[in-house]
């Protein structure tokens, strides 16, 4: 959709999907059950989206995987009226950031994908949520990093995990990150915390607040 104000949107199509799963002829089998989850990047001319996917991992078991698609920048929003077909390409090195082995902490879940650039190591930062062996049944936050937004190095451990906030408020998920900076370097990651009362939002900083 699009919008000349960011208020009032406007539905490019009623009936084509830049990116679809289910039954579409065009998803593969770790995405065969649903794509959802956009997170768009722009790099020089070209648009990444990095989308979640629901399937059967390379392990045979269900799981949820990233993957992405590109479009040049010229070509947005990426759907072909006269053919009545997106324009995105499924890139075929998906997924970037798949399930993981037995015993690792995203064997169900790699999830959630939110993509920046630190300027200061000159890298790409991935941070998703992973569930799954090592997690012991809790979503915890996880993150990877990559040169070139296709070969991505994951960090087997978590960045944060479920139930480090002294009130508990996350003893059973912590996931669904976003990320913010303020003019004096501080960094804000906010994040749903699922616990004993229910879900909300909970905030770490790079630095003490005073």
């Amino acid at each position: 959709a699009w919008s000349d104000d960011g208020v009032e949107w406007h539905r490019e199509s009623a009936t084509v999907g830049v990116l679809s799963g289910g039954k579409s002829p065009a998803a593969a089998k770790w995405e065969s059950h649903v794509v959802y989850q956009p997170n768009v990047v722009i790099s020089g001319e070209m648009v990444y989206d990095f989308y979640n996917a629901a399937g059967v991992n390379e392990y045979g078991k269900n799981a949820e995987e990233t993957g992405f698609a590109t479009l040049p920048l010229s070509a947005i929003p990426g759907i072909d009226h006269a053919a009545n077909k997106s324009l995105w390409h499924r890139d075929p090195r998906s997924p970037v950031i798949a399930s993981g082995p037995p015993g690792s902490c995203d064997t169900a879940m790699a999830s959630d994908p939110k993509i920046f650039w630190d300027e200061e190591q000159q890298v790409w930062v991935n941070f998703y949520f992973g569930l799954g062996d090592g997690t012991h049944g809790h979503a915890d936050i996880l993150v990877a990093f990559s040169k070139d937004l296709v070969k991505w190095d994951k960090d087997e451990r978590p960045l944060y995990r479920a139930g480090g906030h002294p009130d508990g408020i996350d003893a059973q998920h912590a996931h669904k990150i976003s990320i913010i900076y303020d003019d004096k370097g501080v960094g804000y990651l906010y994040y749903t915390a699922v616990g004993p009362k229910g879900r909300g939002i909970a905030l770490l900083t790079s630095k003490p607040l005073q």
